[in-house]
């Protein structure tokens, strides 16, 4: 089994670390900030001391290419974070995989290999939906300096979109983001599919009136109604069984005073499923809760859908892969599901996808506390070398 440069992998990980640092540990490279850009320019710089041949795509994806020809085996990630997130979401992914493609030319393995580091995964999953065609022009409008400042060309959007057939397959190592490979004792997770996600925007409309000398039976509380919604967002998704989730995110509450009964709300809704159909479903019931609760409460609630990702399976061949090479390695691993929408979720409808996921500490994400220890990060870029390597040996 072919293995890292682990003391090169880590330190790299430690310089994208400092780009976008917060005091509390933490990171922010918000999609197309500056912070975001040197982020990438760091990215290509490293890439090309992979011996790899590096280019930007339309909407500014950071790809690094072996040159051989062929349908391409693709490793990748992104390097953007959340709002004082940390310091492995997505960064691990992307230079695992510039580290992989180094390990493999350094033992002078010749394959088609692309490692990418995709745009803007964290705020609507765009660079890997530019790769779908499912991207539209009107979502990066306000980013078009900061894409051409890495080298894309927005302009030219449609000319991102990759086909079936280009891609030999799509590997991406990740972290869990949750705690179940730390509760099982687990070093590798196998992933075997990703929920599909649904988001939905609620307008609840009542009537602001005065808190003391409104009766209860008159009043229409907007507040009141969104809370009966939030309860029953939760109480749906409890019913099936299976993996399904679903959240009450964000709420804005007008006229936001105490003394006061709320006569606007507006809430976000966030739905997943591990199918399309339980997925419509879902969607399709809290549709109804909303009717209902509008009925009883007298308040107007619109519900807008914002769309989604869909469902995707992992390909067996590649899962296959992926165990024969934690097994090489003497490492442990199992089977399971990603609550979390990723850039395998898109490229997925591509080629066929496989994803490495190593703990999180705590099952923490998402927050400045998130931590993954080196020797996780390590053995998660080990799998995924030697993923790579079987698959191409095919």
């Amino acid at each position: 089994m072919l293995r890292v440069n682990g003391d090169r992998l880590l330190a790299r990980l430690r310089e994208l670390a400092r780009i976008g640092a917060t005091p509390d540990g933490g990171v922010q490279r918000l999609a197309f900030s500056a912070d975001d850009v040197a982020a990438r320019q760091i990215v290509a710089a490293r890439m090309m001391e992979a011996g790899l041949h590096v280019r930007a795509d339309a909407v500014g994806n950071t790809i690094g290419s072996s040159g051989q020809p062929g349908p391409s085996i693709v490793l990748g990630s992104h390097t953007d974070t959340v709002p004082n997130g940390g310091r492995f979401d997505g960064a691990l992914g992307v230079v695992a995989a510039i580290e992989c493609a180094q390990a493999l030319g350094e033992t002078g393995f010749a394959t088609a290999l692309n490692i990418v580091n995709f745009q803007a995964e964290e705020c609507g999953v765009r660079g890997s939906r530019a790769w779908t065609g499912a991207l539209r022009e009107e979502e990066i409008t306000e980013a078009h300096d900061a894409i051409r400042a890495v080298g894309g060309a927005p302009d030219r959007l449609d000319t991102a979109r990759r086909l079936p057939g280009e891609l030999r397959a799509y590997l991406e190592l990740h972290i869990e983001q949750g705690p179940r490979l730390e509760d099982a004792g687990v070093q590798i997770g196998v992933v075997s599919g990703i929920l599909g996600m649904r988001r939905l925007t609620v307008l609840l409309t009542g009537e602001a009136a005065h808190a003391g000398a409104t009766p209860m039976a008159r009043r229409r509380d907007a507040l009141l109604a969104a809370a009966q919604l939030t309860v029953a967002v939760n109480e749906t998704v409890r019913n099936p069984a299976g993996e399904s989730v679903a959240t009450v995110g964000r709420m804005t509450v007008e006229p936001n005073a105490s003394n006061v009964i709320a006569g606007r709300v507006e809430l976000s809704i966030d739905v997943r499923a591990l199918d399309s159909a339980a997925l419509a479903a879902l969607v399709e019931e809290l549709h109804a809760c909303a009717g209902r609760i509008a009925l009883e409460t007298g308040v107007g609630i619109e519900c807008s859908d914002l769309g989604g990702v869909p469902p995707v399976a992992a390909d067996a061949a590649v899962m296959a892969a992926i165990e024969q090479a934690a097994a090489g390695l003497g490492l442990s691993h199992q089977r399971l599901i990603s609550h979390a929408v990723h850039d395998a979720s898109l490229v997925g409808q591509l080629a066929p996808m496989g994803m490495v996921f190593v703990p999180s500490v705590g099952g923490l994400s998402h927050t400045p506390h998130e931590l993954t220890h080196d020797a996780d990060c390590l053995n998660g870029a080990n799998v995924l070398l030697n993923a790579a390597r079987l698959l191409r040996a095919e």
